[in-house]
């Protein structure tokens, strides 16, 4: 069996493993140069320099806080009908302001109903004039027969008529109250009709009302579920729409929550569109998550810009002051993968030794150091760039 091709991959693993165990130990620290070699180092002259004395700095923490772009409410526009969708004004992303028309459904069969019961409504109007016009008369004949019977009633009584001309006149005037009477009848039966052809007119507006579908606030136009051409059915959603202002939401330290006030101005960073915006705190929720000890925070978003929901953002707060040891970012030097400072050590014949640090991320033209320096050294910030490790240095103040 072949064990060279095993050697090879254990030797690759295990020698930057060493390198990397050495520089954690520190037993690299004024070992390694990249010029030209510590055994020249003497037969150089001496390199002019500055330097700078390391010390501690207090320093506000940074608390960065991811979260996601959402509406201050999200809601489904739904259907309350089973029509065909006939337009589709928005896309999705679109901004709507509260009153813009989003959705046409087909409206000819309501429409028509509609027609028809309008027509009903003047049909009864008709009738119902006509049988006024019908009272009107009828009760002009029960006056005059009222009238009649009066006088036939007081000439029988003094034996001027007979009884057959009393009760001729009686049997008319019974006649003319049952004319008057189906003639009320008729009028009753016709705002009977007008009553409920306008019911059916009211009903069939409000349904074509449903066939236009507004934004009933202003929003954003998240996700569009429908299409012209198909059916919209009874609760189906059609849109989805993200009220505006859209907000971040981000999950707090519960510590932090309450030192966040409503109102209050934050620094936003929308990485997908490459925009750092000015936020507005728009709520703190009281309550806090007990799995997680955080509370929601929502934080309102400029109207004018490019920001859709579902985006992601990063909120940084300031958090409590923290001493920490920083250096400049032109006094360190970089080769292959490693990262360091020069040193000055002897400060009887000052020279340059290179250490190894380990470093935080940089912060404006600094780093935080995280191992490698103590307080007080002096690190060269000027004339480094070719040094050797073990050089001397005149220090120039």
């Amino acid at each position: 069996m072949n064990r060279l091709p095993l050697i090879k991959k254990s030797a690759l693993i295990i020698l930057p493993l060493g390198a990397l165990l050495l520089w954690l130990s520190g037993a690299l620290h004024s070992k390694v140069e990249p010029g030209i070699g510590a055994a020249k180092a003497d037969q150089l002259p001496a390199a002019t320099v500055r330097t700078l004395a390391v010390q501690p700095a207090n320093q506000a923490a940074s608390l960065r806080f991811d979260g996601v772009v959402k509406g201050s409410e999200t809601i489904q526009l739904t259907s309350k009908l089973l029509a065909q969708v006939q337009a589709v004004s928005v896309r999705e992303g679109d901004r709507v302001s509260q009153g813009d028309s989003l959705i046409s459904l087909d409206n000819r069969d309501i429409s028509a109903n509609r027609s028809a019961a309008s027509s009903q409504i003047d049909s009864a109007v008709a009738t119902q004039a006509n049988a006024q016009a019908a009272l009107a008369s009828a009760q002009a004949q029960l006056n005059n027969a009222q009238i009649t019977w009066t006088r036939t009633q007081a000439l029988f009584n003094s034996g001027a008529v007979t009884a057959a001309d009393r009760d001729r006149d009686k049997t008319a005037l019974d006649s003319a109250l049952a004319q008057v009477e189906q003639a009320k009848a008729v009028v009753q039966q016709a705002q009977a009709a007008i009553q409920s052809a306008t019911a059916g007119v009211t009903q069939l507006d409000v349904q074509l009302g449903y066939t236009q579908l507004t934004a009933p606030f202003n929003a954003v136009v998240s996700k569009k579920h429908i299409d012209t051409g198909t059916m919209a059915a009874p609760g189906a959603p059609l849109l989805t729409l993200e009220k505006t202002p859209l907000a971040l939401h981000i999950q707090v330290d519960e510590r932090l929550a309450p030192r966040l006030q409503k109102g209050q101005s934050v620094d936003v960073t929308i990485e997908s569109i490459a925009k750092n915006l000015t936020g507005t705190i728009l709520d703190v929720q009281p309550t806090v998550d007990p799995a997680s000890r955080t509370a929601l925070v929502k934080i309102a978003l400029p109207g004018d810009k490019p920001v859709q929901p579902g985006m992601f953002g990063i909120v940084t707060f300031s958090g409590e002051n923290t001493s920490k040891l920083t250096i400049p970012a032109s006094a360190v030097v970089k080769w292959s993968q490693f990262t360091g400072v020069y040193v000055i050590d002897n400060q009887a014949e000052p020279r340059a030794r290179l250490r190894l640090l380990r470093l935080g991320e940089p912060v404006g033209d600094r780093y935080d150091v995280i191992a490698g320096l103590q307080p007080g050294e002096q690190i060269i910030t000027e004339g480094q760039a070719t040094l050797t490790d073990g050089q001397k240095v005149v220090v120039q103040e």
